[in-house]
């Protein structure tokens, strides 16, 4: 299977594992914690139903060994990066517009100079609207 690890070392194992079971389906594992949160040594197993289990590192590896079970690969996570308002920037006014003929609203791009009136036709994307012309004047008050 091109998405697995071929040779995987139990002992390699990074948080959690999916792994594909040749008899089972999909099943999760990890290193075993006790109820204070040490690792005691044997593999974690969780079936598809949501059960679980503990099996010694030694059945865990002769399973992968086996070609029972195949540990799948993970995809990369995607990245995040963090903003805040200091890296915020207003570059685009938009104006909200409702159109005098069937009311629908919708927001207009830098169409907000003081004293200028646009010609505006109801309609977008999706075809909402009712494809009438209109004028709009903008003014500061």
């Amino acid at each position: 299977m091109s998405n697995s690890i071929h040779g995987f070392q139990i002992d390699d194992i990074d948080g959690c594992e999916f792994v594909k079971s040749s008899n089972i389906g999909s099943l999760m594992i990890s290193l075993h914690q006790d109820d204070e949160s040490f690792y005691t040594g044997e593999i974690h197993v969780v079936y598809p139903d949501a059960s679980h289990t503990t099996i010694t590192k030694e059945e865990a590896q002769m399973l992968i060994d086996s070609g029972e079970w195949m540990v799948l690969l993970q995809e990369e996570p995607m990245k995040k990066i963090y903003r805040t308002y200091a890296d915020t920037e207003v570059t685009m006014l938009s104006t909200e517009v409702k159109c005098p003929y069937c009311g629908n609203e919708w927001f207009e791009e830098d169409k907000n100079d003081c004293g200028n009136t646009y010609t505006l036709r109801c309609d977008d994307e999706f075809d909402n609207g009712c494809g009438k012309e209109f004028e709009m004047h903008f003014d500061a008050s």
